[in-house]
């Protein structure tokens, strides 16, 4: 029984020393972030438009209207 818990122990900790888990935002988010737009839940905000979807479309991505 404690080889189990030596086990799972030991992939928790390979988990965390895996490369790409550092500081990065997912790409579904950087390419809105990237283009200037913010994700959100609901509609677009008074002078915003959608430029996009976000998290695989279960959000949008508003950025401000240019005039």
């Amino acid at each position: 029984m404690r080889t189990v818990y030596l086990l799972v122990a030991l992939f928790f900790v390979l988990l965390l020393v895996s490369p790409g888990s550092g500081q990065r935002v997912p790409r579904f988010v950087s390419h809105c972030l990237r283009r200037g737009g913010i994700c959100r839940y609901d509609d677009c905000s008074e002078g915003e438009e959608q430029i996009g979807t976000c998290y695989h479309h279960t959000m949008i991505c508003c950025r401000d209207e240019v005039i």
